[in-house]
């Protein structure tokens, strides 16, 4: 687990970096509340919870000051701790899973090309679907957190036919 998390983390910091705006000023850990949060849970390893886990990675999902490719890091790091069933071993996750749908579903990103932004909707349902279709995140899925899933799928689905009829 911990050297999931360690590597995910580099993986976000290094997208971070290559990011103009993170690139030309060069933000310390302590200036930049994005990076605080990653080092703070990469010094805190291995003794974390999954909302210790979670939290710098939906804080980068709900930002609307990240790229598509920051995004799209941040998902893909949520999608493999999912994936490996990182939180298998937890009790009590209802509230976690239901953060994370939130801030999946609530997902904002800066708007670059209409390809970056695509590929950004498209790991959304991923990871959306990854979520209904994992035991571990379908049982502690309540009600509301499923009703959002399927309203963000609806409603990009919806969002896509109505731009591509413009």
């Amino acid at each position: 687990m911990e050297k999931l998390v360690a590597r995910e983390i580099l993986h976000v910091v290094s997208c971070l970096r290559k990011n103009y705006r993170y690139s030309l000023t060069s933000p310390s850990v302590k200036e930049d509340p994005i990076l605080m949060d990653l080092d703070v849970l990469k010094r805190s390893l291995p003794n974390v919870t999954p909302p210790q886990i979670i939290y710098p990675f939906i804080s980068i999902v709900k930002s609307g000051d990240t790229t598509g490719a920051i995004t799209i890091a941040a998902l893909e790091a949520i999608e493999k701790f999912i994936k490996y069933n990182l939180f298998d071993s937890f009790p009590n996750l209802h509230l976690t899973f239901s953060q994370l749908t939130h801030s999946i579903t609530h997902c904002k990103f800066e708007a670059t090309d209409a390809v970056s932004d695509e590929i950004v909707l498209l790991k959304i349902l991923k990871l959306l679907s990854d979520l209904v279709v994992n035991d571990t995140s379908r049982s502690n899925l309540d009600d509301k957190a499923v009703c959002e899933i399927v309203e963000a799928a609806f409603g990009m689905c919806f969002q896509s036919r109505v731009s591509g009829k413009s």
